[in-house]
């Protein structure tokens, strides 16, 4: 298993200085870790992680954000590839110009694609939560806007189904009201037929 997180790091390209960096304990299924990285010790990049998934050689792909230190600054929502062994492989920013932005969740379609939820936008112009299909090296295949202005949203959790569909849950803060959203898209990111059977649900 894996844990992505953040974390503060010592890095000598900022001497003096710790930034933070996203973190990846890699466990056994009896907690023994396997190891525990920071997103590149000396590579000055100042990032963050939220989900991370697996491919079949042991890779790991996390969503996160990266805050970009060279014009334009701003943070950039960002996929991430680690080796097996905890190496940085790669970085691509999902969106390069935002002020703000993160993604927030990540799963492998069958068709071997990633689709994240993020977040992208600035402090004056339109802010849009949505979805991206990327191959595994973070380009962009597929993009759909969710909610454009309509608050503060989170959106941390996600699945794929038996039958390859994406669900999608998450909290929308707005005004002064907190508003539960639940999505299911096909793919080709469009919306899924809903079941029309009603379930009984714990509580």
């Amino acid at each position: 298993m894996v844990i992505t997180g953040e974390a503060y790091y010592p890095d000598s390209t900022y001497p003096g200085h710790w930034i933070q960096k996203i973190i990846l304990i890699k466990v056994k299924q009896n907690g023994e870790v396997i190891f525990e990285v920071p997103w590149g010790s000396n590579n000055g990049i100042y990032c963050d992680g939220r989900a991370s998934t697996i491919d079949a050689a042991n890779n790991i792909y996390t969503a996160g954000r990266r805050a970009r230190t060279m014009a334009p600054s701003g943070d950039s929502p960002c996929l991430f590839k680690t080796s097996a062994t905890g190496y940085p492989v790669f970085y691509n920013d999902l969106k390069e110009t935002s002020t703000m932005g993160i993604a927030t969740t990540i799963n492998w379609f069958q068709d071997s694609t990633l689709v994240q939820c993020m977040y992208w936008g600035s402090h004056v112009g339109v802010d849009t939560t949505g979805l991206v299909n990327t191959d595994s090296f973070g380009t962009i295949i597929k993009e759909k806007p969710l909610l454009i202005n309509y608050g503060t949203g989170a959106f941390w959790g996600s699945d794929i189904t038996f039958n390859n569909r994406l669900i999608l849950a998450g909290s929308v803060y707005s005004g002064s009201t907190f508003s539960v959203y639940l999505y299911k898209v096909n793919f080709d990111l469009e919306y899924d037929s809903i079941y029309t059977t009603p379930f009984t649900y714990d509580n």
